[in-house]
């Protein structure tokens, strides 16, 4: 066993907090979706890597994938989709032309146009949110029981919020994957942690509804 400060603790090296990971399971069971908030280094990645190496013992699916280097939207996306791409065994043959469709919209997105003489990307419109929304859910549904862990949403949040229009988009955004959470019938479980607390940031843009479906999730330094 290792006793590392720094990167996240996974496999032999982590121990103990078996209270916290029964707790954290059983708020997951009665259908609960998680916020993890907490400082850098006490181990919070750890956590949610062990939910997510537990996850099958608990006859559930689950990825992890961290956004902190992400920027905007599409960004986000990418990484979402390259996540559930790893997992490919868990979906249906047809899932590949679901991909491809995803593919497709985020190719449009992130196509270069000319307005007024100025080159730009396309904006991430209501027609493209609608659109990945019901790919994805159709993708989503052949998983079952699975467990959505992200981490560092919030750094990429805050690139996005000092961006022309970005607070706007940043509500936009939160609201986009609060919808998702709204499913009663859906058995996907949300976790998101990061080193910026997620909370403190939608209060501080006055976007706290977007979030205020998450079960603050607090065991001090994990």
């Amino acid at each position: 066993m290792k006793n590392q400060v720094g990167p996240p603790v996974t496999g032999n090296d982590f121990f103990g907090r078996k209270k916290e990971l029964m707790q954290a399971w059983d708020l997951l069971d009665n259908g609960n979706h998680l916020l993890l908030p907490a400082p850098r280094r006490v181990g919070k990645t750890s956590f949610v890597l062990q939910l997510r190496k537990d996850a099958q013992k608990h006859d559930w699916k689950a990825i992890y994938f961290n956004v902190e280097d992400g920027s905007d939207e599409t960004g986000f996306m990418r990484m979402f989709v390259d996540a559930l791409k790893k997992e490919e065994n868990w979906f249906k043959k047809s899932a590949k032309n679901t991909f491809d469709s995803i593919g497709k919209i985020m190719s449009s997105l992130e196509a270069e146009v000319e307005v007024q003489g100025v080159k730009t990307t396309l904006k991430w419109s209501n027609a493209a949110k609608s659109d990945l929304k019901r790919e994805l859910e159709k993708l989503l549904e052949d998983t079952g029981k699975c467990l959505i862990i992200i981490d560092e949403l919030p750094v990429l949040l805050s690139r996005l919020a000092n961006i022309p229009e970005g607070k706007g988009r940043v509500g936009d955004f939160l609201h986009w994957l609060r919808s998702f959470r709204q499913n009663p019938d859906s058995e996907i479980r949300w976790i998101f942690c990061g080193s910026i607390s997620m909370d403190t940031f939608a209060e501080r843009l006055g976007i706290t509804k977007t979030i205020n479906d998450l079960y603050s999730f607090f065991t001090g330094c994990f």
